[in-house]
């Protein structure tokens, strides 16, 4: 199977600290969403005891970007 070749357009690309932070934000919201959204499907103890880890950067993140440090 041949590799594929990524090319990401640089006008997409963060510029500045605050874009990426905003950025980082938007993921690890939608990462703890799906990681919610899977609780009921998850049978092993040890990956659920994980997931009140699972936006522990978001209170050094959110605030320098002016957004609620939790959800």
């Amino acid at each position: 199977m041949e590799r594929p070749n990524f090319v990401y357009p640089v006008e997409f690309l963060p510029r500045n600290q605050l874009a990426i932070l905003r950025l980082l934000n938007a993921l690890e919201d939608a990462f703890v969403g799906a990681y919610l959204g899977a609780l009921p499907l998850i049978a092993n103890k040890d990956i659920l005891k994980a997931g009140g880890r699972s936006s522990a950067t978001r209170p050094l993140t959110a605030p320098r970007c002016g957004l609620p440090a939790s959800f």
